[in-house]
């Protein structure tokens, strides 16, 4: 239907509105590197006026997050991730990023084998996509290069425009070109991770740092911290969207339609524990809306946990300043998603964001792991735990 109003308004409105609506948003979009005024402008609407800032970054994070984009795809982002990698991530981390990653590809898997409301033949088929799955752990094999892009020092919006215009063409040239499945997406310079179109998962250099993952700390803290994002991003290729796609990344049902119903079953009780959250007065989490990244949190510290347990059985661990390993895991977990946020932006994300709130990426998953009421001897109507009938288990 939006393709179809689209095609409507292309044949009926005016060419001068059309000229007038692109405008505003050539003008919108290019703002933050405009003269002052479209800066400010730009900010009072949507920093101030959406998300409760007061006081725009200074200008070279300006810059960094201009050169960046929201998701690490700007045409110039790889550039600045090259850089990113040689200062600040060795071959060593992403050795162990990778072994960690195997670990609860191999949890997720026997979590399978054992599922009871999965049937046989589907199993075979979702095994078959994670084992199908690509890896992209840092950065990529090759890096990006520029020929042809001509960049100016003095020429900040015009620089933006030229990068744009040449990604474009990159992207044409690509339509006559098989898939290139080793193509990264986003930067490595980039904190966050994402589960690709090609079932693939990636993990920018930039969130295997503190307080994610460290090279140097136990298999707990790790598997807490970066291990559950890792879980996390797998399940997606799991979750109510992910699902349906195949080992390859294309749509299509490969379910039975018994297991597409019991799926859904289990989905809509995560949906109406995660509406019943209340982050503001009166204003209350969307469980539909945000529903495939609460499965994926659910179901990654799930997996991330079964992960850390297969390392200890190669690596013995012991308590450390007091906590046991399964403490250090859930405190480590915990500690990835402290966070500040205003109030005008908290209600924008309700409103508006596939995630559930931070604290609420701890509170929701951790109410159905039972492993956590046991590791810290939660009793029995304990705040954070729901009772054993009302927990809820999908992967």
């Amino acid at each position: 239907k939006f393709a179809q109003q689209v095609a409507r308004a292309a044949a009926e409105a005016p060419l001068a509105v059309w000229r007038v609506y692109l405008r505003q948003h050539v003008l919108d979009a290019a703002a933050p590197a405009l003269p002052v005024p479209y800066v400010n402008a730009n900010f009072d609407y949507r920093s101030r006026a959406i998300r409760g800032l007061e006081a725009p970054p200074p200008r070279a994070e300006q810059v960094i997050v201009r050169i960046t984009g929201n998701f690490g795809s700007e045409p110039l982002a790889e550039g600045l991730g090259q850089l990113y990698v040689a200062r600040a991530f060795s071959p060593e981390a992403k050795a162990r990023a990778v072994a960690m990653t195997e670990d609860i590809k191999a949890a997720l898997r026997a979590r399978i084998e054992k599922l009871d409301w999965m049937s046989a033949p589907t199993k075979v088929r979702a095994i078959g996509k994670l084992d199908a799955m690509v890896l992209k752990i840092g950065f990529p094999d090759r890096w990006k290069t520029y020929e042809g892009l001509t960049i100016a020092r003095d020429d900040y919006a015009g620089n933006w425009l030229r990068a744009n215009a040449w990604e474009f063409q990159q992207r044409l040239a690509d339509l006559s070109r098989p898939v290139d499945r080793t193509r990264w997406f986003t930067s490595p310079h980039l904190v966050n991770a994402f589960a690709g179109s090609l079932n693939e998962i990636v993990f920018p250099a930039a969130i295997l740092q503190p307080p994610f993952f460290n090279a140097q700390a136990d298999d707990a803290v790790n598997f807490g911290g970066i291990g559950a994002v890792i879980g996390h991003e797998i399940t997606h290729h799991f979750d109510d969207r992910g699902r349906q796609y195949n080992e390859v990344g294309n749509l299509s049902e490969w379910w039975s339609a018994e297991d597409v119903a019991r799926y859904k079953e289990r989905a809509a009780q995560v949906a109406q524990q995660y509406s019943a959250y209340a982050p503001l007065p009166g204003q209350t989490i969307n469980g539909q809306q945000t529903l495939g990244e609460n499965i994926s949190d659910l179901g990654g510290v799930k997996i991330a946990y079964d992960g850390l347990q297969r390392a200890h059985v190669r690596r013995a661990a012991e308590k450390i300043d007091g906590f046991t390993p399964e403490q250090r895991f859930f405190l480590s977990f915990a500690t990835i998603w402290r966070s500040k946020i205003r109030n005008e932006a908290l209600l924008d994300q309700l409103r508006t964001g596939s995630h559930s709130p931070a604290r609420y990426r701890v509170l929701g998953p951790l109410a159905n792991v039972p492993g956590f009421a046991q590791a810290f001897n939660c009793p029995v109507g304990a705040p954070m735990m729901r009772a054993p009938a009302e927990q809820i288990s999908i992967w």
